[in-house]
């Protein structure tokens, strides 16, 4: 697997997989994906309910969208798994997991963003890569993340090229963004 990470269909389910080698331990991954002040800084703002059932809502750092989720796997520092909740999927069928695993004296962090069937969720992919850069960054020593700046440097949409040459078929524009 590629650093763009790859869009496939598993049991019907369209789904973006990307899989991180991070030099961190597990431990730090996991606190960067459940810990309010830590999914700040490279993510938005997170209100959390640590559990199975629990809430897990993150209000994005670029123009203030939000997802409203539902834990449904909770086992740390190893796995989290929650329903994708946004405005424009129906009921709870959308998920995403992040499996976080010891690897070569770091953590292995494999995300899969799944969708319901016939949902092309392609759009998805150069937004998780930029997400995951910026985790990378943060974990790295890098300061909070300035998402209006990194957008108008153009790393988005060198992002969207690229993956729209890996997969040419599915060179579709990615949707508007939502108002604020």
């Amino acid at each position: 697997m590629d650093g763009l990470g790859d869009y496939e269909e598993m049991g019907g389910r369209p789904q973006v997989r990307f899989e991180r080698l991070l030099r961190h331990p597990v431990e730090k991954v996991w606190s960067a994906l459940t810990t309010p002040e830590r999914l700040a800084d490279w993510m938005g703002q997170l209100d959390i309910e640590p559990r199975i059932g629990g809430r897990y809502v993150v209000t994005f750092g670029m123009g203030g969208s939000r997802m409203e989720g539902t834990i449904t796997e909770w086992d740390p520092p190893r796995r989290l798994k929650l329903i994708w909740r946004e405005p424009w999927f129906e009921g709870d069928s959308c998920t995403l997991a992040y499996d976080i695993a010891p690897a070569d004296g770091g953590a292995r962090l494999t995300l899969i963003h799944s969708y319901p069937p016939g949902y092309d969720g392609f759009e998805y992919l150069p937004g998780w890569h930029g997400f995951l850069e910026a985790l990378g960054e943060v974990l790295d020593g890098g300061g909070p993340i300035d998402w209006t700046a990194k957008l108008a440097s153009g790393d988005y949409q060198a992002s969207l090229a690229a993956h729209q040459a890996k997969y040419p078929d599915r060179a579709a524009p990615p949707p508007a963004a939502p108002s604020a």
